[in-house]
């Protein structure tokens, strides 16, 4: 059993908050990615859809947290749009194959939990 990372980010946690720090530690190794106020619109949405969506989302690195620092309503509008424009298949601007039956239901049921 490969080891947790709960107790590192509880450490983090620990030490930063002793320091009069706000902390959200994100334990999990779940690939989280933070968006800060001033970042480059067109290059972040084009960077975090291809993380979710190279490799149809099954690579180590493939982002499944995005955590806006204060509200970007700009950002995940364009988060969307590019994401709706991804069509399945091999080419650029496509979504490769999913790997399994199996896969696809974790998928799915991914969705129906966003929806």
């Amino acid at each position: 059993m490969p080891p947790s990372s709960t107790p590192v980010a509880r450490s983090v946690y620990e030490i930063g908050t002793s320091h009069g720090k706000r902390v959200q530690a994100l334990g999990g190794a779940k690939n989280h990615l933070v968006s800060a106020p001033d970042c480059d619109l067109e290059m972040t949405s084009s960077d975090v859809v291809a993380s979710f969506a190279g490799c149809a989302g099954q690579r180590c690195m493939a982002a499944s947290v995005l955590l806006t620092l204060g509200p970007q309503p700009d950002l995940i509008q364009k988060i969307v749009a590019k994401a709706s424009k991804l069509q399945m298949g091999q080419g650029k601007g496509s979504m490769g194959p999913v790997i399994d039956a199996s896969a696809e239901e974790r998928i799915l049921s991914f969705i129906d939990q966003a929806e």
